[in-house]
């Protein structure tokens, strides 16, 4: 049995740009847009995805 894992994060929050990138709120979010997206490809496919806190706090929506 195969299963699909999927990591929910923006761009700006990967560890690459760590010492360029410090107040994660002044970026600009696309994590939402990119997610439905993400989500209408895989339609009926079950998979699990893991997510950062900052983004299940800054949009608790999205988790539902």
């Amino acid at each position: 049995m195969r299963k699909l894992t999927i990591d929910l994060e923006d761009w700006f929050q990967v560890y690459n740009f760590s010492k360029v990138i410090k107040d994660w709120d002044k970026q600009e979010d696309r994590i939402v847009s990119n997610t439905r997206k993400v989500l209408e490809l895989l339609d009926d496919v079950k998979a699990t995805f893991f997510v950062l806190g900052y983004v299940a706090d800054k949009f608790p929506f999205l988790i539902k």
